[in-house]
């Protein structure tokens, strides 16, 4: 008889917010763990779907904005698959050059990419 008292305890305890708080602030830093850099594109291998390799240009950014948990809000902008790692690495510059923009133009950037993948913009 003794367990299900333990148990009505901790369900009583939970509704405070402070076990959920301290939880919750490793992951915060969740990024800077992984080894990510806000602002600095990496070029990606696209998985074999039994073409061609294929590479892409990735970016994450700060929205600059804070989440009703009270963290930053981070956008991850991809570039179009693309036949070689060069075109990829342009990409990636391009998307690195619209940072100090603001994520706005970053994504702005990544939708034009998205649409010149197949030629049909020019780029």
């Amino acid at each position: 008889s003794g367990s299900p008292d333990v148990r009505a305890r901790r369900r009583q305890r939970s509704p405070s917010g402070s076990p959920d708080v301290r939880a919750r602030l490793p992951v915060e830093s969740q990024g800077a763990a992984k080894g990510t850099e806000f602002g600095k594109a990496r070029i990606l291998k696209t998985p074999n779907t039994g073409r061609d390799d294929t590479w892409k240009a990735e970016i994450d950014i700060e929205a600059g904005e804070v989440n009703h948990v009270g963290r930053k809000r981070i956008m991850s902008i991809r570039g179009p698959s693309r036949p070689s790692v060069e075109r990829a690495e342009e990409d990636a510059r391009k998307l690195e050059e619209a940072v100090p923009r603001g994520p706005q133009a970053v994504r702005a950037v990544g939708n034009q990419l998205q649409r010149t993948r197949k030629g049909t913009a020019g780029t």
